[in-house]
Order: structure tokens, then sequence, then C-alpha cells
């Protein structure tokens, strides 16, 4: 079962693509999505052959978004705080994540 609207917009596009309905602006007619939606399915299964986006290229995060949120509020209690001592802190806090001081 599809998650979001786009799920099932791009399932229903790669059902007519497998019903060999593949000019986009007949997809467009009969389904009534938006041309750049379709043109984006379409244009991923010519590439790819399915719907599903590849993974981004590069390093992952190390800092989510409440870490980094961590990291704010320590520099605003202490601004003088060494990035020694704020890799601590963070080591500290998230014990399964092994920050340097070079990250913070």
């Amino acid at each position: 079962m599809p998650n979001s609207i786009f799920e099932t917009r791009c399932l229903t596009v790669k059902e007519l693509w497998a019903k060999n309905v593949r000019k986009p602006f007949k997809i467009i007619e009969i389904t009534g999505y938006p041309s750049s939606t379709v043109y984006d399915i379409v244009d991923r299964l010519k590439k790819t052959g399915n719907v599903e986006y590849l993974p981004y290229p590069g390093h992952p995060l190390v800092l989510t978004s409440n870490k980094r949120r961590y990291l704010d509020h320590l520099l605003q209690v202490n601004n003088a705080a060494t990035p020694a001592l704020m890799t601590t802190k963070l080591n500290n806090m998230y014990s399964n994540l092994n920050v340097s001081t070079r990250t913070v």
C-alpha cells in the first residue's frame, strides 16, 4: 500500500508503462496527473526501469538535526567552549556517537 500521493502516482504510471502506454502526454490524459510529475517518472523508468529514487551519493551525515541543535545549545550556554569540550559533551550525551573535534 503506497504511503503518499506521489507513491500512488508512481505505481499508476508504472502500471500504464507495463501496459505499453509509453507516451507521457497520453499518461497525463488518462490520469490527469501534473505533467512535470509524469515526465519525471517516465524519465526515471527510461533510465533505470524502476520508479524508486536512487540514493544520494556522498558520505552520510554524522550529526542529525537534534545533535546539531544540542551543539548550538552548548555554544549559546558557553560561547568560549573549545571544540574538544563540545566533542566530549556530545559523545557523552549520545553514547553510540563517536565524533572527532574536526566534525564539531
